[in-house]
């Protein structure tokens, strides 16, 4: 269930001056911004965003765009309001929270690339390159590993129990990214 009166505002800095959100949300048009859900497990409100596939006002021109492909993402600016554009925070900065910099593309494509969790186990389905990026749900990178998978599973000891992650995989077929519950 969401909250119609919490919302998520948005904004991306991808040029050299680190005071304009070069990527932004319309802060006067609330159907712009992402509503926050309530998560039962995690007793908290969650926003669930897709950075690279949304639309925003570009600065300067204020024109409504899809981010183009291969933008290189600064840094992450967020601000909590309700429906009538009262702040309920201040600026939040994506680096001030583990979010790092990023080149961002809504052209890749998600495959199911066969890859499964189970507890704290990957299990892969085919013998390849993968890229595996875990992240709390904060968006603090976890884990990062870079490798050619001879085996078919992976056990990652940094998870911990009764925690969500959110994993990203890429291979050579494509992405996966899925939310995980360790049980």
């Amino acid at each position: 269930m969401g909250d119609p009166n919490l919302l998520l505002y948005t904004g991306l800095q991808t040029d050299a001056d680190p005071l304009t959100w070069d990527y932004h949300d319309d802060f006067s048009d609330t159907n712009t911004f992402v509503v926050f859900n309530f998560d039962t497990t995690l007793n908290a409100y969650v926003a669930q965003i897709d950075v690279a596939g949304r639309m925003y006002q570009e600065e300067p021109s204020l024109n409504v765009v899809n981010l183009p492909a291969n933008t290189v993402v600064n840094d992450w600016y967020f601000i909590i309001a309700t429906t009538d554009l009262s702040r309920q925070s201040a600026d939040l900065k994506g680096s001030d929270y583990g979010w790092q910099a990023a080149t961002l593309s809504n052209k890749i494509a998600n495959k199911d690339l066969g890859v499964k969790a189970v507890k704290n186990v990957l299990l892969f389905s085919k013998k390849e390159f993968y890229e595996i990026e875990l992240y709390d749900l904060t968006g603090r990178l976890v884990l990062k590993i870079n490798r050619r998978m001879e085996e078919d599973y992976l056990e990652i000891l940094t998870m911990q129990p009764k925690t969500f992650y959110i994993i990203k995989i890429s291979g050579l077929q494509g992405q996966q990214v899925f939310k995980h519950y360790f049980l």
